[in-house]
């Protein structure tokens, strides 16, 4: 594992305890996943990867329909907690694999890759999406959850913070539609599917409905929604055409 990596696996392992008690049942994670879930689509019969997978947030919500998810993360102890999370709900279907981002390629294994968070954490994000492409089936879909630097309530001070901390390395507008279209479409992928998600954060909608319905109001609203918190992006596997 190169120095980068090495220091990316050394955050998310301090980090893993604040994972692991961020999967709950609460009103606002529920929201969040049902938010993301829409793009999924049915996952009954699929294998699925779960890139940057964490403590298992997102990966053990697939495992409790898909046929198998396999998650992936850096870090050790982020990987320890997923297969403990996945093992005490009796998800045999679910494997937790410590992995260079890098590293990832299962030829023509995958139904579905999820990349939640993960292409600010990466040097090298065009030849970590070459790879999901290369693990994907023909007709594979991968979706991308990444922050919208336009955001001007808290994305901006969030990105900047971890620069100067060295927790992630990205360019502060690398993560902007634009940009992440283009990396899509030259890494062998069709864009299908754009949502954007909130503008506050989600835990406030524990406390009352009515940041859920301004948050919905500004998501519908054509102006506002370009300065949503996230991007949701499903993109299919393109094929090569033949000369």
């Amino acid at each position: 594992m190169d120095e980068f990596n090495q220091k990316q696996s050394q955050y998310f392992d301090g980090y893993a305890a604040t994972e692991q008690a961020r999967i709950t049942d609460s009103q606002a994670d529920q929201i969040e996943w049902e938010t993301f879930s829409s793009v999924l689509g049915p996952l009954e019969g699929r294998k699925v990867l779960d890139l940057g997978c964490g403590a298992g947030r997102y990966a053990i919500r697939c495992a409790q329909t898909a046929q198998e998810v396999i998650g992936v993360d850096l870090s050790p102890k982020s990987i320890e907690l997923a297969n403990q999370n996945a093992a005490a709900l009796g998800l045999g279907n679910f494997s937790g694999l410590v992995f260079d981002f890098k590293a990832v390629r299962w030829e023509n294994y995958f139904d579905l890759a999820l990349a939640i968070n993960v292409l600010h954490h990466t040097s090298e994000a065009d030849l970590v999406l070459k790879n999901l492409r290369f693990s994907l089936k023909p007709g594979g879909s991968l979706v991308l959850f990444e922050n919208n630097p336009l955001n001007p309530l808290f994305l901006p001070f969030f990105l900047m913070l971890g620069q100067l901390r060295s927790h992630w390395t990205c360019n502060y507008l690398q993560s902007n539609l634009f940009s992440l279209k283009a990396l899509l479409e030259r890494t062998g992928f069709e864009v299908t599917q754009v949502k954007r998600y909130g503008w506050l954060p989600t835990g406030l909608y524990n406390r009352s409905l009515g940041f859920k319905r301004w948050n919905d109001w500004a998501n519908r609203t054509p102006f506002l929604r370009c300065f949503a918190a996230f991007h949701i992006i499903e993109a299919k596997r393109k094929e090569e055409t033949q000369p």
